[in-house]
């Protein structure tokens, strides 16, 4: 059985002072805005644009695209996304 890593005071203290009232850390994500269109660079919607909807699970990204003439949301890493131009 392994103990549990030790951490640098420092980085503790950061941590914590980044935690709202409900001691949770928010990931800052001001790149991308609701309904802000992005171009997908990577995975299986390469070369796609969509329209941003919000953060998803895992650092993956809501997108709106239109897909054969329908609309559907699909969670893409965040890596995968820029926005466009």
């Amino acid at each position: 059985m392994s103990a549990p890593a030790e951490m640098n005071d420092q980085i503790v203290d950061e941590l914590k002072s980044r935690e709202d009232t409900n001691g949770l850390v928010r990931l800052d994500r001001t790149e991308f805005t609701s309904g802000c269109r992005l171009a997908t660079v990577g995975g299986a919607m390469l070369g796609h644009f969509g329209l941003y909807q919000g953060m998803g699970r895992k650092d993956r990204c809501r997108v709106l695209y239109e897909i054969f003439g329908t609309a559907r949301i699909v969670d893409v890493p965040m890596e995968y996304l820029r926005l466009a131009v």
